[in-house]
């Protein structure tokens, strides 16, 4: 869930003409919030410029990344400030979504500071093999797919695939395997076990298990 931080707000009074019912918003802050990636601790690199847009009581202005002005003259009452990055307004597929909205008071002849954390929105997958995992198996197939779909994905090592989220989400995967002297297919899937719901913001890795020779999904 994302967390929206209100910057205390230091009002500072503007000198306005009589009758002129406005006040300004400075956005102080936008953090977009590291995807946390599960079984290997740490975080991947986030790439999220963020458009901004803010509704109040007269009108929608949509801001480009990097060009929300310091400080924005709104008509008093309550504001609502969206932020958000290109995969989420244009909706785009296999990509992280960053995406938060909260309100904010504008009262007359005042400043409001907002600092706004953006989360990732949708959760990513990547898979890691053991090494010399080549040297043994000369090919590899690995799918994935929601259970609930029936279109399934191919993913490569170190790869990322994005999904967009839904409460009860399961995963169903595969790895095909061959070599010289074998071929075999493991299966698994993931979110149905209490303590095992998929999450938003999160980056699960699936690992192949040498001693099990198994999948394993955290």
């Amino acid at each position: 869930a994302g967390l929206f931080l209100l910057t205390g707000c230091a009002k500072e009074e503007l000198s306005l003409a009589e009758g002129n019912q406005v006040g300004y918003l400075t956005v102080e802050n936008l953090v977009p919030q590291q995807a946390e990636q599960v079984s290997v601790g740490g975080s991947r690199a986030v790439d999220a410029d963020l458009y901004v847009e803010i509704t109040d009581t007269k009108a929608t202005t949509t801001y480009n990344p990097e060009a929300v002005p310091a400080k924005i003259e709104l008509t008093t009452g309550t504001c609502t400030v969206k932020a958000y990055n290109a995969a989420y307004k244009d909706n785009t597929t296999n990509a992280a979504k960053y995406y938060a909205e909260t309100t904010v008071e504008i009262k007359e002849g005042k400043v409001e500071y907002l600092s706004l954390e953006v989360p990732m929105v949708n959760y990513g997958v990547t898979l890691s093999l053991p090494d010399n995992f080549s040297a043994w198996f000369s090919d590899y197939t690995f799918s994935i797919g929601k259970s609930a779909a029936t279109e399934t994905f191919s993913l490569k090592e170190d790869e990322v695939i994005y999904f967009d989220y839904q409460k009860g989400d399961v995963l169903s995967y595969s790895l095909k395997v061959t070599s010289k002297e074998e071929a075999f297919t493991q299966t698994g899937s993931y979110g149905s076990d209490e303590g095992k719901a998929i999450e938003s913001g999160k980056i699960y890795q699936i690992i192949y298990n040498w001693e099990t020779k198994a999948l394993e999904m955290n």
